[in-house]
């Protein structure tokens, strides 16, 4: 059997159907911006071995205006290295960066990603907060134990 280019699976039955269902679910608009008079694409939020487009959960896709696929498809890479070097940058070993990873999962079970990245970048950036969210931890902590 014949193995298909990227491209060429864009152009299946499979994944028309697939895309349809996420532009209903997005209410089709941007994600990102909200218009609805632009091209639509389906953005897949990550990449998995092995699997065909259509065959991702539809938590894994969604619904972005040809200029915010584009900005989204060209930022990325940048945005992840650079979050990585900062990471670096501020000592944290294996288990610390795994316990950030963890954290994250867990916010982001409880609210879109959006309100999760709002939530960790005003708590980070005003000292007073943060503070307050580390005694509250800290409380937490001894209540448990």
């Amino acid at each position: 059997m014949e193995k298909k280019t990227y491209s060429e699976k864009l152009k299946d039955p499979r994944w028309q159907k697939k895309r349809l269902e996420i532009f209903e679910r997005d209410e089709w608009m941007c994600k990102r911006c909200g218009q609805n008079d632009q091209t639509l694409h389906v953005h897949h939020l990550r990449y998995l071995p092995d699997k065909d487009p259509w065959d991702y959960e539809n938590n894994l896709l969604l619904t972005l205006c040809s200029n915010c696929h584009e900005y989204e498809t060209g930022e990325r890479r940048v945005k992840e290295y650079d979050l990585l070097e900062m990471i670096k940058a501020q000592g944290f070993l294996s288990d610390d960066v795994y316990d950030l990873s963890c954290g994250f999962l867990m916010l982001n079970s409880q609210y879109p990603p959006e309100v999760t990245a709002t939530i960790i970048k005003n708590t980070l950036a005003n000292k007073q907060l943060w503070e307050t969210a580390c005694e509250e931890y800290f409380k937490l902590l001894h209540s448990n134990s």
